[in-house]
C-alpha cells in the first residue's frame, strides 16, 4: 500500500470502537482519504475479485502498522465496499490511540 499513510489509518482507528473490524476501517478511509483510497483500490484492478484483494492487502497493512498496539479478536462477516458479506478481521485496540510504528 502506498496511497493511505499509516498515520490516515491510525486517524480513522483511533475514533473507532476498541473492537472493529477491517471492513470498518476501509469504509472510514474512503469516506476521509477518497483519493487515496481509491488509488489502492486500483492497485488491485488486475485481481479477481478487486474489493476482496484489497481487503486482504488492508488487513495485513493494519497488522503490520500497528503491532502491540491491537491484536486480531476473531474473523467476523461484514459488508465490504461492495456491499458484499465476507469475512474479515476483527481488531481490539489494546491503548488508548494507536501511533504509526514507522
Amino acid at each position: 500500500m502506498q496511497h493511505v499513510s499509516d498515520q490516515m489509518l491510525a486517524d480513522v482507528i483511533n475514533v473507532l470502537p476498541n473492537v472493529f473490524d477491517t471492513h470498518a476501517v476501509e469504509q472510514r478511509v474512503l469516506r476521509n482519504q477518497p483519493v487515496a483510497a481509491a488509488r489502492e483500490i486500483l492497485e488491485h484492478q488486475h485481481n479477481g475479485d478487486v474489493l476482496r484483494q484489497f481487503s486482504a492487502t488492508f488487513s495485513k497493512r493494519i497488522a503490520a502498522a500497528f503491532p502491540g498496539q491491537i491484536e486480531k479478536v476473531s474473523k467476523v462477516v461484514s459488508p465490504n465496499l461492495g456491499g458484499r458479506e465476507s469475512d474479515n478481521q476483527q481488531w481490539r485496540r489494546v491503548v488508548a490511540g494507536v501511533l504509526p510504528a514507522r
